[in-house]
């Protein structure tokens, strides 16, 4: 005849180890979730930046196509889309779950101008992030979002293409 109750202190003591364990990486995941969540963020600020680089892609081929000149305002997806390899690059990733929101928005002020022929390129942005979430959104920077849109090792900023093809991040409004 065997035992029954020996094995009660074994379970007894495996529910305290297995709460034990439980415990200890509860508490080991919120120690790393910041740095975790950092990293996380500053993966999709690398990505909308490659969207970026993208979108000055299709832009320049899009002058090539038409003597030098951007697009308009009102419809500048439209027009550069055909430039464009993948699509979804119009999409900023932090929206790229919502077909209703794209998150970029494009320099009303330069729209339609001979691009290669602006004052300074290096300077004017282009496209950027935006609070303005439509397709074709376009304003004179006045949608930037002020808290930033993505993080970069806990600093909030946004991503910003310039005329002249480079991608920087800010901090701040501009």
């Amino acid at each position: 005849m065997v035992n029954q109750g020996s094995n009660r202190p074994v379970l007894f003591w495996g529910v305290i180890v297995f709460g034990m364990m439980l415990l200890c990486s509860g508490i080991l995941f919120a120690i790393m979730w910041p740095q975790l969540s950092g990293k996380l963020g500053g993966m999709e600020k690398g990505e909308c930046q490659r969207n970026l680089n993208d979108i000055y892609k299709a832009f320049s081929l899009y002058q090539d196509d038409n003597v030098g000149y951007l697009p308009t305002a009102g419809n500048w997806m439209d027009l550069i889309e055909p430039q464009m390899s993948r699509k979804k690059r119009l999409r900023d990733p932090a929206y790229e779950d919502d077909d209703r929101k794209f998150g970029y928005a494009y320099n009303s002020r330069i729209a339609g101008q001979k691009g290669r022929k602006l004052e300074n390129p290096g300077k004017t942005e282009l496209v950027y992030d935006s609070m303005n979430l439509s397709r074709n959104a376009s304003d004179e920077g006045t949608s930037i979002p002020r808290k930033g849109r993505h993080k970069d090792e806990g600093i909030r900023g946004n991503n910003v293409l310039f005329a002249g093809g480079a991608v920087k991040f800010l901090t701040g409004k501009k």
